[in-house]
């Protein structure tokens, strides 16, 4: 008599999913590691996870095929339904565990993908120089006042001058309104 195909192919099943479990495991500890960032190990780790999850859920396809060959012929494979019951809880837990898996990738690689979408303009900025030096000059100064505020706007007393919004006013000099960070380098830099 042949051998129940059900467990051969479950013992497949079983071994893959152990070591799918183990990459699962380091793709975690490499993306938790990297913050977005790659790695030839990462990259590699996740191809072969991606690789084990669809050979895990084609073996499970085969499984319950397996099921249903044995319920069109009940007789011929003497199989009673607490053996099949027991089958399809193997095959759902396996493939629950297989959708978590999966889940928790796409999860991570969206978040990935949304945060590299959120540094490209920054990216681009730094490599094509930041733009005109007006530009330069426009957001070194309103980083500088966010950084310094803690904040992007408001109003801040030092003296008899005022910082509103990112604006020093030099009220009484006769001088036009300037940026709380260009009167800053402006200070550093006169004798």
């Amino acid at each position: 008599m042949m051998e129940d195909p059900f467990f051969v192919v479950k013992d497949e099943v079983f071994k893959a999913l152990n070591k799918t479990r183990g990459l699962y495991l380091r793709w975690r500890e490499l993306n938790d590691a990297l913050s977005g960032g790659t790695t030839a190990e990462a990259e590699w780790t996740t191809t072969e996870l991606k690789n084990s999850l669809r050979s895990i859920e084609w073996d499970l396809e085969d499984l319950e095929d397996t099921i249903s060959i044995v319920e069109k012929n009940p007789n011929k494979f003497k199989i009673d339904n607490k053996e099949l019951s027991s089958r399809r809880q193997f095959i759902d837990a396996t493939r629950d565990e297989v959708k978590s898996m999966k889940d928790a990738c796409m999860i991570i690689n969206r978040n990935r993908d949304r945060d590299i979408t959120a540094r490209q303009p920054l990216l681009d900025n730094c490599e094509n120089g930041g733009g005109s030096p007006h530009q330069q000059s426009k957001n070194f100064i309103n980083n500088n006042c966010i950084i310094g505020n803690g904040s992007s706007g408001g109003t801040q007393h030092h003296g008899n001058n005022t910082l509103n919004n990112n604006n020093l006013n030099l009220s009484g000099t006769g001088k036009h309104l300037i940026s709380s960070a260009g009167a800053a380098m402006a200070s550093r830099h006169s004798g």
